[in-house]
């Protein structure tokens, strides 16, 4: 699985959204992502557009924020990516 390092929603069609490019079985694949403090700002399905860089329909700030991927099988991969404004 990949992801990108950072991604920059501010709507021009370009990295507006941050997600994991699975190669297959991706609807079984859960991913959450929280912010430095460890709430969880968001969870989806692998085959998601991805997250918008919003918690409640407010836009969250530039930061680092760290997700958790879990499979199918349960394996997990854990990460970080900044969002930038």
């Amino acid at each position: 699985m990949m992801y990108r390092n950072f991604f920059t929603p501010n709507g021009d069609g370009i990295n507006d959204y941050w997600n994991v490019i699975a190669s297959s079985g991706a609807a079984n694949v859960k991913i959450v992502i929280y912010d430095r403090y460890g709430k969880l700002v968001k969870s989806l399905k692998g085959d998601s557009i991805g997250w918008d860089g919003n918690f409640n329909d407010s836009p969250m700030p530039s930061s680092d924020y760290w997700f958790e991927i879990i499979t199918e099988k349960g394996n997990k991969l854990k990460g970080h990516f900044s969002l930038k404004r």
